[in-house]
């Protein structure tokens, strides 16, 4: 069966009926179309993000640029707000897919709109009541009266517009879903252009740290608005949330499903963004400054990141359907393929990354080539986590996924303190996480995994996914 006009790429059916080479080749298709918008946006991304730095240096300077990177991580705290009901959706519309369930996709859009509208509504009503109260200067130590001032209508600029993409995000839940990750990717690179376009003539003005975080998110958060309402009106309008289409029952199946996601989420603000509050708090402002932009050349030379995206609604759809033979085979191509690049990766930044500093940022921000090693070695390990979360996040293996890393990220909170103040440097914060997450998750996770496709080999009908929770 193949999809109708107004459905995308949906491909349903009985999965005994249909031809599995058949749909396995147009699942690689889209796979592969996704891996080229997603390697787009993130090149188009890590653009952005480098050629941000010089322009919200030069009109911040060291302290208050530091406090614009805390603030803009703190989007990794907004995301847990939403109690991992986006990515239950993205589950709950990949298996809908496979089933080619258009009113089970309906009731799940409907249902997550609306309680993300709610939750959403709830922190801009508690950022606003708790505004004054709160020293955010106090919570990012800066010092200077400038960046005191600052500190409190930036963060409340953030928060709102950040808040404000949890209802809008559903278009993107939907869009991965049906496996139309280059669609989205295309709106993402308009999101992010738009964005420094808007940054660049706030800067160029010379105005504030607020006005330039209202420039940066507010028009991402407008380019979003767009995305959401071409695909609810024009390309999908049967699947526009309804107040009357909600269900209590797909509710409580978000809920649940999402559960698993909040773990994940938080633990994800622990393992990547709590070292800056260590290395702020430990080290110091100045110190951050280091760190953070070693720290985005880094994270952003992780290859998986540029395809895990495209292979979490596939891999959820195929063991759906029970095409376990195209989801053994390609999970082992990416692991190993992000083996073989993450250690080429790390070797080349070891020698290039002083250059690249140097000349991105100025000599200032040049680390040490000790913190230097020491992230070639993180980039190696860490960057496993997106290998096993591109078929866990959709899968019976989501629970352990989230309890090990949970339990990586919240051992590497103390170690990051104890190392930062027995080196006394940001090599010490890099080392701790490093350690956390080879130990506690890399290697229990590839006896997990090896595992489960046991179990798939040995399982005579398909195995169901948590996604089919919500449907």
């Amino acid at each position: 069966m193949t999809s109708s006009p107004d459905t995308g790429n949906t491909i349903g059916g009985d999965p005994n009926s249909e031809d599995l080479s058949a749909i396995s080749a147009g699942r690689g298709r889209r796979v592969g179309h996704g891996l080229v918008g997603n390697v787009g946006f993130k090149a188009v991304s890590t653009l952005v993000n480098f050629a941000t730095v010089p322009i919200a240096l030069r009109c911040l300077a060291s302290e208050r640029y530091s406090m614009w990177f805390a603030i803009t991580s703190y989007a990794a705290v907004l995301g847990f707000s939403d109690l991992g009901m986006g990515n239950g959706l993205l589950n709950a519309i990949s298996v809908a897919n496979a089933k080619d369930d258009k009113e089970g996709a309906r009731r799940a859009v409907s249902s997550a709109f609306f309680l993300l509208g709610y939750i959403a509504l709830a922190i801009i009503a508690l950022t606003l009541i708790t505004l004054p109260v709160v020293s955010w200067a106090r919570m990012f130590n800066v010092k200077s009266p400038l960046a005191i001032t600052e500190a409190g209508p930036a963060m409340a600029i953030f928060v709102i517009c950040t808040a404000l993409q949890m209802p809008l995000g559903v278009v993107m839940r939907v869009q991965y879903g049906y496996q139309e990750v280059f669609r989205n990717s295309v709106w993402q690179v308009a999101g992010l252009v738009a964005s420094f376009v808007a940054l660049w003539i706030a800067a160029a003005f010379h105005m504030g740290l607020p006005a330039l975080l209202l420039a940066y998110v507010g028009t991402g958060l407008a380019v979003n608005l767009l995305n959401f309402l071409i695909e609810f009106l024009i390309r999908r309008p049967w699947l526009r949330p309804k107040f009357a289409a909600r269900s209590s029952v797909v509710a409580k199946g978000l809920f649940t499903v999402g559960i698993a996601f909040l773990v994940l989420q938080l633990s994800n603000w622990l393992a990547v963004w709590s070292d800056n509050l260590v290395v702020s708090q430990v080290l110091g402002a100045t110190s951050l400054t280091v760190y953070a932009i070693a720290f985005k050349l880094f994270f952003a030379a992780m290859v998986f990141q540029y395809i895990g995206p495209s292979l979490w609604p596939a891999f959820t759809e195929a063991i759906t359907r029970g095409d376990y033979a195209w989801a053994r085979r390609t999970f082992y191509r990416g692991f190993w393929l992000n083996t073989a690049m993450s250690a080429v990766i790390a070797v080349f930044l070891y020698f290039t990354s002083p250059w690249i500093i140097l000349h991105w940022a100025g000599r200032a921000q040049v680390p040490t080539k000790d913190t230097i090693f020491a992230f070639c070695i993180w980039l190696f390990v860490y960057s496993y986590v997106g290998v096993f979360a591109a078929l866990c996040n959709g899968g019976r293996n989501l629970a352990v996924h989230a309890t090990l890393f949970c339990l990586a990220s919240v051992t590497a909170v103390p170690l990051r303190i104890a190392f930062a103040r027995a080196s006394g440097s940001q090599t010490g914060v890099v080392n701790a996480s490093t350690l956390a997450f080879g130990v506690l998750y890399v290697l229990p996770m590839i006896l997990v995994i090896y595992r489960y496709f046991k179990l798939l080999g040995s399982a005579a009908t398909p195995v169901s996914g948590l996604g089919e929770a919500v449907s």
